[in-house]
């Protein structure tokens, strides 16, 4: 019987040493797996810190390094070569896991998944319990905003995703585009992306979602965006949360205290000064 020829790659336990990490990915992409850390390399492979970034680097295009410091890696398939990365959706949960943080797909990005897809949106957006810097990964650009009541807010798993992905509700994502309007391009285009989720809000998602705290301010802005796109049964639960605090004169648009004009309408009801004109939202 001949004997089967083995690659100098397998039989030189040297020569192993030196592609370690090029067999470690290879294998790890022939399971189906698109994720691994620098700690999961070392501990299979035996390499030093050093010999390991080394290898990774002599892999650029295959595989590539999410955050300056995180010591997560994505192993990128030719097909995903002109992104540069897997999608995001793929393994932005095992990241924050191998973080150990919470966070949520949230504002402009998880409106997106509820129908309100008009407007480009250029980065996914994600929301986290402190501080973090952008990340671009390849093609994919990610920001991040806060929230220190994090683990209160409503979230759920994204039906049909590839991996598993927590998005927040259509009703706290509705609060979180009021709340930070003015990161996401200014109050009209978070009204634009709420007139576009309509469909999608109930009056008890908004009941479940407002269990956390919500600012006065955020509930006086929503519930009058609400109304304005017909959503009057939507905003009773908001109505009522209202009542428990107190309501003070407020722009929709927030800016300069001083600012009076007479041209600009008025809701008693939700104590609203209408500085910007939701009509004109195509």
């Amino acid at each position: 019987m001949e004997r089967q020829k083995i690659s100098p790659t397998i039989s030189n336990p040297e020569s192993r040493k030196r592609h370690a990490a090029y067999q470690f990915v290879r294998h790890r992409q022939a399971r189906g797996t698109i994720a691994f850390t620098m700690d999961e390399l070392r501990k299979t492979t035996g390499l030093s810190p050093e010999a390991a970034l080394g290898q990774l680097s002599r892999l650029s295009g295959q595989v590539v390094r999410v955050g300056a410091k995180s010591g997560f890696y994505l192993i990128v398939r030719p097909d995903q070569a002109l992104i540069g990365a897997p999608p995001a959706e793929w393994w932005l949960h095992s990241y924050f896991k191998h973080l150990g943080r919470p966070y949520y797909i949230g504002l402009l990005s998880a409106a997106a998944e509820y129908g309100s897809s008009h407007q480009a949106i250029q980065f996914v957006q994600v929301v986290t319990d402190r501080p973090m810097r952008a990340i671009q990964v390849g093609r994919i650009s990610m920001r991040f905003f806060v929230r220190k009541d994090i683990e209160q807010v409503a979230v759920r798993l994204k039906t049909g995703a590839y991996a598993r992905l927590l998005l927040s509700t259509a009703e706290a994502t509705a609060l979180d585009l009021v709340r930070y309007s003015s990161r996401i391009g200014g109050m009209a285009r978070a009204a634009q992306a709420i007139k576009g989720m309509m469909q999608q809000l109930t009056e008890e998602g908004f009941a479940l979602a407002l269990n956390t705290g919500v600012e006065q301010p955020v509930l006086q802005r929503l519930g009058y965006i609400l109304q304005q796109f017909q959503g009057d049964a939507l905003v009773r639960p908001i109505a009522s949360k209202l009542r428990e605090g107190r309501k003070r004169q407020i722009y929709l648009e927030a800016g300069p205290g001083n600012i009076v004009e007479e041209r600009f309408r008025e809701s008693a009801q939700w104590g609203i000064i209408e500085n910007i004109d939701l009509q004109q939202l195509s």
